[in-house]
């Protein structure tokens, strides 16, 4: 049986910082540009590292849905409805913190097919 805590801020903020250490690792940076260039087929990509760091203070929640979380760019939804564990939890906020942080050198965006690639690739659980 897996231990889901209860849903406290101290809880949240807990993998908000895992999700901040995940992205500032210099190993994980090199991975994720690795990654995204080949699914780019392009070496002219912007990868912000720091882009979550914004969107990580701007966390809701909704309940209702059959999605465990969404994000337009600037604030992050989470279902209340579901059971966080802890992996889930940081799976899920990483999840939603690649969304907007890479782009291509011309500043367009990438599809949501594309950045679902990437997460794939870097780590299958994140899908």
């Amino acid at each position: 049986m897996t231990y889901t805590p209860r849903f406290t801020r101290q809880f949240l903020n807990s993998e908000i910082k895992n999700v901040h250490s995940f992205f500032q690792n210099k190993k994980n940076q090199k991975k994720i540009m690795s990654v995204a260039r080949s699914v780019c087929r392009d070496s002219n990509i912007i990868v912000d590292f720091s882009f979550h760091v914004s969107l990580l203070k701007n966390i809701y929640f909704f309940n209702g849905e059959d999605h465990w979380a969404e994000t337009d760019g600037e604030s992050i939804w989470l279902n209340k409805d579901f059971e966080y564990t802890r992996d889930c939890l940081f799976k899920t906020l990483l999840h939603e913190s690649f969304h907007n942080m890479i782009h291509r050198s011309n500043g367009h965006e990438l599809s949501e097919e594309k950045e679902h690639r990437i997460m794939e690739l870097i780590d299958s659980t994140l899908l």
